[in-house]
């Protein structure tokens, strides 16, 4: 059951009163009449109670007790008993269902209920001069129906306008709540893209370096301590990634924000794949460095994630070819060889060790393609195991 709002508990203790004036002071008017108007009072004062919180059941009670009204004081002609302040309860129907009624037929109903009601309110009853009423005639009763129409309609557009802005503030509310949403998901999304791009390609690497290491143990000590020396750095640069991602959570949104890889870090992370078994040629235009930080951010990840790909699934001693090429647009194209026959037989204890070349779940390819669609780009990527290439295209100045 609805709770009563506060303005209709003060309208509803306005009625007690005149509920109890109505009680005790009956003036000069038949007592059968007098006792059913009082008891008619207080029979209005439940429906006060509830009239914006159940316009429907407020409407139907105030309207049921404003027609009992009318007819004792129609019970009463040719003498007048008084125009009541009851009277108000008609429009106050109209306006509490055409503003907070969702079922739109019901307020229009009462609004024409009311309006054909007009015609026998007490207020188009004229005094004569012997203090007795007559029904209006003419302009005069042309004037007091209009005036009652004027009030019913007042009410009904008033409410239905408060009803369409009330309505257009939910609606901006809802949209903001839904930028929101978005927004987070947005957020959420990046965040997973940058947690993938760190530790998929860093535990990569560790994997393969491990192994490495494992295999010249016992052979070549001198190359199993340079591995385990690629270990710690590779993995203190994940910590460092991954504290920086929870420091741009952490942080409010003036700060952390600009990309922080760019390409001049390229030649670290380059590194990192070449002490993995990565054979690795680069080509990159100068004029990459000038780019928007954004884009530079994006051919980084995008490279990273590709070379993680390569060493994942063509394995060590793969030979790979990075090209960066600006004129219209940044072309990125990484094309991978996994390693000959007889190549691969230096590596084959290496691989044993890592495990075998596996599929994929598409995940880093999605992410990519993903990511070069938000800055206005593309990506393809075509090939197998023996022979892979990946293409992307991104406008020299960020879309997004």
């Amino acid at each position: 059951m609805s709770s009563a709002k506060l303005g209709d508990k003060i309208l509803a203790i306005v009625a007690t009163i005149l509920a109890i004036f109505y009680s005790l002071s009956p003036g000069d008017i038949p007592t059968g009449i007098a006792t059913t108007q009082a008891i008619l009072a207080w029979c209005f004062v439940p429906f006060c109670w509830f009239w914006r919180s159940r316009p429907v059941f407020s409407a139907t009670g105030l309207l049921l007790c404003l027609a009992g009204w009318s007819a004792t004081w129609l019970w009463g002609l040719p003498y007048s008993t008084g125009i009541t302040p009851w009277l108000l309860a008609a429009p106050m129907a109209v306006f509490s269902n055409a503003r907070y009624c969702p079922d739109r037929r019901i307020p229009r109903s009462i609004l024409g209920l009311t309006m054909v009601a007009s015609v026998i309110s007490p207020a188009m009853w004229a005094l004569e001069d012997n203090l007795t009423l007559s029904y209006t005639t003419g302009k005069p009763w042309l004037f007091g129906l209009s005036f009652h129409w004027l009030i019913l309609v007042s009410a009904y557009l008033a409410a239905t306008r408060l009803r369409g802005q009330a309505q257009e503030r939910r609606a901006r509310e809802k949209e903001r709540l839904s930028g929101l949403l978005a927004a987070q998901e947005e957020e959420r999304l990046l965040i997973s893209r940058e947690l993938h791009d760190v530790l998929a390609h860093s535990l990569t690497l560790i994997k393969v370096q491990a192994s490495a290491a494992l295999i010249a143990a016992d052979k070549d000590p001198g190359a199993a301590s340079a591995a385990l020396e690629s270990i710690k750095g590779t993995s203190a640069e994940a910590l460092k990634e991954l504290r920086r991602i929870v420091h741009t959570l952490r942080s409010p949104q003036s700060e952390s924000r600009q990309p922080t890889h760019q390409l001049h870090d390229l030649e670290a992370l380059l590194s990192g794949f070449r002490n993995a078994g990565l054979s690795i040629e680069e080509d990159l235009n100068p004029a990459a460095y000038h780019l928007p930080a954004v884009l530079q951010l994006a051919l980084t990840r995008i490279i990273s994630e590709a070379l993680t790909n390569v060493l994942r699934h063509q394995g060590p001693g793969s030979r790979v070819i990075v090209s960066v090429q600006i004129d219209a647009t940044v072309q990125l194209r990484v094309e991978s060889w996994q390693a000959l026959a007889e190549d691969r037989e230096r590596e084959d204890a290496l691989v044993a060790a890592v495990g075998p070349a596996r599929e994929g779940t598409g995940t880093g390819i999605i992410g990519l393609k993903e990511r070069a669609e938000v800055l206005g780009g593309s990506l393809e990527s075509c090939g197998d195991a023996q022979h892979f290439l990946l293409r992307v295209e991104l406008p020299t100045r960020s879309e997004s």
